[in-house]
């Protein structure tokens, strides 16, 4: 059983140095194509990631402003985009724009809107240039 034992080890022990070698040159390799600007695909099994083409959107695609000063997506895909004249949802093709309205208490309390951050209750809060701040439910 000694025997057994000792041989194996001796595998295990030149497994594990054959390993550390190719690991080594594997790096090297690595370091090497980063020096030189090159991709190797033999050197990061991951896969390449989707490029996707760019949308630029405007006021032109119904953006209230083109100033942008936050964005945010919701739990349902739309994403809400804070602008020094309101705020706007975005669903993929169209712009809903929401602004203050000083007859209706349940509008924006400002135009002009500094900051979005989401929270996990699945609420936005909306920071104006003003100070305020509003918590806006995308759902209602």
């Amino acid at each position: 059983m000694t025997r057994n034992h000792l041989g194996q080890a001796f595998i295990s022990t030149h497994l594990d140095r054959k390993h550390g070698l190719l690991l080594w040159i594997r790096q090297a390799l690595a370091g090497l194509c980063l020096l030189l600007g090159v991709t190797a695909p033999f050197i990061s099994p991951q896969a390449q990631p989707v490029r996707k083409p760019i949308r630029v959107l405007t006021t032109k695609e119904g953006l209230p402003q083109s100033f942008v000063s936050g964005m945010v997506q919701d739990a349902a895909g739309f994403v809400w985009v804070g602008t020094r004249n309101g705020l706007a949802r975005y669903d993929g093709r169209q712009f809903v724009a929401f602004h203050y309205d000083q007859r209706d208490s349940t509008s924006l309390s400002s135009e002009v809107i500094i900051h979005l951050l989401p929270d996990q209750q699945k609420t936005i809060w909306i920071e104006y240039e003003s100070g305020e701040l509003d918590q806006f439910s995308p759902r209602s």
